[in-house]
Formats: structure tokens, sequence, C-alpha cells
């Protein structure tokens, strides 16, 4: 199986070979915000990267931020899988 950082890899490349990028977010003072921006044509979203050995476990602050934007009607997805991903990037709205 892949590392977190593995996967963060794939799925930048994948973001590109969609005509996208996938962002690396830095927010000093918010904790357990998204790992990452995804942009795509017409879309973005937020991303949270979890291990996918199963060890990766959301923060309390990490519940709080995915309650936000379901509340702002804003995307924001957990990560676990390139396929997961992938899907994201095929399905975006």
């Amino acid at each position: 199986m892949a590392t977190e950082s593995e996967l963060e890899k794939k799925c930048r490349l994948c973001a590109e070979n969609c005509g996208g990028r996938l962002l690396k977010i830095r927010t000093p003072g918010t904790r357990g915000f998204h790992d990452r921006l995804l942009l795509l044509p017409g879309y973005c979203a937020f991303v949270e990267f979890k291990s996918p050995k199963g060890t990766g476990r959301k923060s309390s602050m990490q519940h709080h931020w995915q309650r936000f934007m379901e509340a702002m009607a804003i995307p924001a997805f957990e990560v676990a899988s390139y396929g997961q991903f992938a899907a994201i990037c095929r399905n975006r709205r």
C-alpha cells in the first residue's frame, strides 16, 4: 500500500491530467483545516488526505471544518485512495 505522501503525489498527477491543480494549503493557526485545494476547470474542492493504510483518524478540528464546509455548501472530501480522488475528478459538478 502507498503512504499518504505517495497517494498525494499520484492524486496531484491525476488533477494535472484533468487540466487542473492540486495545491497544498498552508493555514497557520487553523488546526485541522483541509490539506489541499483541488482546482479543476469550473470546479474547486477542499481535500483532506488520510493514510491508505487506515491509520489516519480525523481530529475533532477536522470534524469541525468538515461540518463548516458542509454548512457553507463547499465541496470538501476525505480521501484515502486514488480511486476516491479519481471519482471526485470525474464526477465534479
